[in-house]
């Protein structure tokens, strides 16, 4: 049953996300990549430019987390099935 739902779930979505036309998301009137900076807090690195620098640490901190604590739960879930589904 998962199984089917899941492949349902597959066939419903994915027509809608090939049917996205990324290239036609055009601002107007358009914005340079300078100007973008100019509006939101950037940090140059090298040669890489972070947008929103707290922004993208703390969503990859949350990742961590969330990997770190799924890790423990199945290391450490001492029979309980609901830890091993977490993690």
């Amino acid at each position: 049953m998962r199984l089917f739902l899941n492949a349902a779930f597959l066939v419903l979505t994915l027509p809608l996300v090939a049917s996205c036309r990324l290239a036609e998301l055009q601002q107007q009137p358009p914005v340079t990549p300078s100007q973008w900076c100019e509006l939101r807090p950037c940090v140059t690195l090298g040669t890489t430019v972070f947008n929103e620098p707290l922004g993208s640490f703390l969503v990859f901190l949350l990742a961590f987390l969330w990997v770190a604590s799924g890790v423990y739960f199945l290391k450490n879930h001492d029979g309980q099935s609901s830890r091993k589904w977490l993690g």
